[in-house]
């Protein structure tokens, strides 16, 4: 297309180079020869040069120049040949003057116009990248306005977002892996914006990385995704417990070797010291990757890493062999080993934790009238009925005997254990069990204990064995 337009545009200049230098030429045939005679006669023919060179580059200019003359003199031989007169007597050699005039306005002509297109291409060029500046600056102030709306927002909503990162937190205390999970990836996005992203946990078995929870995927990619521990950011950032930013790429060549294509943002989950699992995000807005980002996660991940600590050790609990055969719960010994940790962690870390112990008085009069199992799966029920009231999400263990289990509270100091249990004798005194259709009441009583876990505490409660005597004798005056 380009060389057919240039051909176009090489003909047409052509032929109005040759209509233009036959000019004089037409208008001294029509006028019989007058044009050429005398010397300033011959100026229309010197005044062709300079004209050319006015509207067209020097050298065709010349070119229409030279057929103009030619043409002149040409038709200035015909009518001497014609008439029997000498060309000198017909036109003067003065007429040469005339010539020589044109060529000088010629050279001049063509130096201007040289000047004006070297001046029109430097503005040209000028306005071209004075509208690219502009284009490029019209982006930017439309990227800066979104990111300004982010932080104003950020701002005028930092109220509402602290009390609702509260509520979002709250919502971790979960025993459910997956639930806490979930809620914690709905978060993320919530703060963040987050598009795509997923929290990836290690299947030792394979040796891999597998979805422990997802947001934003297809379902079906789910089934067979999977990352490798030496071939991918996630592997990477699982095996040195530091976070990956896509910025990095920018600074180091040390991630070119791995596939970086879903990997904005990737954080270690750590757990107890130990890399437990990697939280990864994959489309994030634009505006929203900021180092604010990053302090987000950072604190999410933090605030959550407490819960699914609890969650965790739950699991493990529940997976080893000391479980009730009936209910599935742990046992006593295994709840004398949990408090034992948590009590270590609490001097190291702060906190405390408060052992609540759960009696049914009437249990074997109830055991007279309903199957003893029934009974015994009936106090766990009243377990999941006050973590639903409450709030509050609790370890359940057997105690010693059928009609009591243990619970293990986390964040309340004495007062606040004493309340929750009046609160959950309010809640329990007008429940009754029900089975084969009939409804028994159920009486029932609690002792409690609790331990801060202030270095260095001592007296009642720095221990296990002072946690449980205590409420055991809580329990043994409350039967009296």
């Amino acid at each position: 297309m380009n060389s057919a337009k240039k051909r176009h545009v090489r003909i047409r200049v052509f032929v109005e180079i040759l209509l233009f230098a036959s000019l004089p030429a037409l208008a001294d045939l029509a006028m019989g020869g007058e044009v050429l005679y005398r010397a300033y006669y011959s100026a229309p023919y010197a005044l062709a040069f300079p004209l050319l060179a006015i509207f067209y580059p020097f050298f065709p200019a010349f070119l229409g120049a030279m057929l103009s003359w030619a043409e002149g003199a040409a038709l200035g031989y015909w009518y001497c040949m014609n008439d029997g007169l000498n060309i000198f007597d017909y036109l003067p050699p003065e007429s040469l003057h005339t010539l020589a005039g044109g060529l000088i306005l010629a050279l001049l002509a063509s130096f201007v116009r040289n000047r004006l297109l070297v001046n029109q291409k430097h503005y040209i060029e000028r306005y071209k990248a004075a509208v690219h500046q502009l284009v490029k600056l019209e982006k930017r102030i439309k990227i800066l306005e979104r990111v300004h709306q982010v932080l104003e927002n950020r701002v005028s909503s930092q109220k509402d977002s602290i009390t609702l990162l509260h509520d979002r937190v709250k919502k971790l205390a979960s025993l459910n892996l997956d639930e806490a999970l979930t809620t914690l990836l709905d978060t993320i996005a919530l703060f963040t914006g987050m598009e795509i992203g997923e929290i990836w946990r290690l299947d030792n078995e394979q040796n891999q990385l597998v979805p422990a929870a997802v947001y934003g995927w297809p379902r079906e990619e789910r089934q067979e995704a999977s990352r490798n521990l030496d071939a991918s950011i996630e592997g990477y950032v699982f095996r040195n417990k530091q976070l990956f930013s896509v910025r990095m790429l920018l600074n180091s060549a040390e991630f070119d070797r791995f596939d970086s294509k879903k990997n904005i943002l990737t954080f270690p989950i750590i757990i107890n010291g130990k890399p437990w699992g990697v939280l990864n995000i994959q489309k994030l807005p634009f505006e929203q990757y900021s180092r604010y980002t990053e302090s987000i996660l950072e604190i999410l991940l933090s605030l959550a890493e407490p819960y699914l600590r609890n969650i965790i050790e739950y699991e493990n609990l529940q997976n080893q062999q000391d479980l009730d055969p009936v209910t599935g719960y742990p046992l006593f010994s295994l709840l004398y080993k949990n408090l034992e940790d948590d009590l270590e962690r609490a001097r190291y870390e702060g906190g405390s934790v408060s052992l609540i112990i759960m009696e049914v008085i009437n249990f074997n009069e109830l055991a007279e009238k309903v199957d003893r199992n029934q009974l015994r799966r009936m106090l766990f029920q009243l377990k999941e009925l006050i973590d639903e009231t409450k709030r509050i999400k609790t370890k359940a263990f057997h105690y010693k005997d059928d009609n009591q289990i243990a619970l293990l509270v986390y964040g309340l100091d004495h007062d606040g254990a004493s309340f929750f249990c009046l609160d959950v004798l309010a809640l329990l005194s007008e429940y009754s069990f029900e089975a084969d259709g009939q409804k028994y009441p159920v009486e029932l009583i609690l002792g409690f204990s609790t331990s801060t876990g202030t270095s260095g505490t001592g007296g009642t409660g720095s221990t296990a064995d002072s946690l449980v005597a205590e409420a055991e004798h809580l329990l043994s005056v409350q039967r009296l």
